[in-house]
């Protein structure tokens, strides 16, 4: 995260849940592939990293985020209990129709099991990138 918001002020603050939201593979990507995103979907949740970000960190990973809007969501810590009214990035520019390259998927997959994110929603994310 550091490398992506500048020399900025990062702090991992720890593994998070969004209540209602699912990963999707379908964010439009200039490269012609699709990217991670993430939808409204009654009874589900997505897991994700909660990091503390400066002002100017925020604005330089905004800037590498494209076709993504901010959007303010509460975010379920996992291990502390804690929840976080935070910024999180949803794209409207949607494609149904691609898939990620198998680079991103692995990326994605790889950044996951880093986590420790539960090996059971690692392998629902598996079966997202590869329908």
């Amino acid at each position: 995260m550091r490398a992506r918001s500048g020399d900025n002020f990062v702090d991992k603050i720890g593994v998070g849940i969004v209540k209602n939201y699912d990963i999707a593979f379908n964010k439009k990507s200039a490269d012609g592939t699709v990217k991670a995103n993430i939808v409204e979907s009654d009874g589900t949740y997505t897991y994700g990293m909660i990091y503390e970000i400066d002002h100017e960190g925020f604005k330089s990973l905004s800037k590498l985020e494209k076709g993504y809007n901010v959007v303010k969501q509460k975010v379920y810590d996992t291990e502390k209990g804690h929840v976080y009214e935070t910024s999180v990035f949803i794209s409207g520019s949607i494609d149904n129709s691609l898939s990620p390259s198998q680079a991103y998927a692995n990326q994605i997959i790889e950044a996951h099991k880093k986590e420790n994110f539960p090996e059971e929603y690692i392998n629902a994310v598996l079966c997202k990138i590869v329908q």
